[in-house]
């Protein structure tokens, strides 16, 4: 550690750009030359008049250097954290909870070892919970968009399945709901997950439910259909990804389509 005054300490290791680091090494070799023992220890104030010409340049630069370190340390930390997010719900939609390492996540995501433990203190259930609520906001988007897209209902709901079939068709049925598939997976012994799940798919159940009601459906209607409708679709990618097919999907967007148009005339 070097000190520079009483008040203040540098740690190297907060310095996470090279650059900054050799600034800092010419710093300390200078500090040196001048015949004073800087380096872990304090500075001492009665000092010479060649260090006290020295010390403000010294501190101002050091303090400059300290503060664009912090941001680039802050910005780095956030984009590590968001890549290991992402890839984990890439990961989580094409193979599952169980089978997604946290060394797979680091190495895909290109995150130093330790970041890990740092960003997520509660390990892989933490990083996992990050990664279904990204997934859900995500979902969530893309469904209000379908749902919106049509003012009649049943076509709305139509282009909602069929949105899904072809993300599924175009990742060669690789690419599932990740929601789904750590529900599947994890509920019964992760009961965070569980929750963190059940949020979701509750969120959807209500984004159709609204769609319904506003399209002249009774509260209780929109709710039957909204349990018929979310229930189909989960259904139906499961059957669509196990077949690589996307008749399943296609096939209740037709039946859906038509069932809920005649209900809302």
């Amino acid at each position: 550690m070097l000190i520079v005054n009483r008040n203040e300490s540098i740690q190297l290791e907060m310095i996470v750009s090279n650059s900054l680091k050799e600034i800092l090494l010419i710093v300390i070799q200078k500090l040196k030359f001048l015949g004073k023992k800087y380096v872990n220890q304090s500075i001492s104030s009665k000092c010479d008049w060649r260090y006290k010409q020295f010390y403000r340049p010294v501190v101002i630069l050091l303090r400059g250097i300290v503060s664009q370190a912090k941001k680039t340390l802050v910005k780095n930390g956030r984009n590590t954290k968001a890549r290991m997010i992402a890839k984990t719900v890439d990961l989580f939609r094409v193979q599952g909870y169980h089978a997604t390492g946290l060394n797979q996540i680091l190495q895909e995501s290109n995150a130093p070892k330790g970041s890990l433990y740092f960003h997520f203190p509660g390990g892989k259930e933490e990083l996992a919970i990050a990664a279904i609520q990204l997934a859900g906001v995500t979902e969530s988007q893309n469904m209000e968009a379908a749902l919106n897209s049509n003012e009649d209902v049943g076509e709305a709901v139509k282009a909602l399945i069929l949105f899904l079939a072809e993300g599924l068709n175009s990742s060669d049925f690789r690419r599932g709901c990740p929601v789904a598939t750590v529900a599947v997976e994890a509920s019964a012994t992760h009961d965070s997950l569980r929750q963190i799940c059940e949020q979701i798919y509750r969120e959807w159940f209500t984004l159709i439910q609204n769609r319904l009601q506003k399209s002249g459906f009774s509260a209780d209607l929109a709710e039957t259909w909204s349990m018929l409708i979310l229930t189909s679709i989960e259904g139906a990618l499961l059957l669509s990804r196990t077949q690589q097919s996307t008749h399943p999907l296609e096939a209740i967007a037709d039946h859906l389509s038509q069932l809920l148009t005649q209900v809302s005339l």
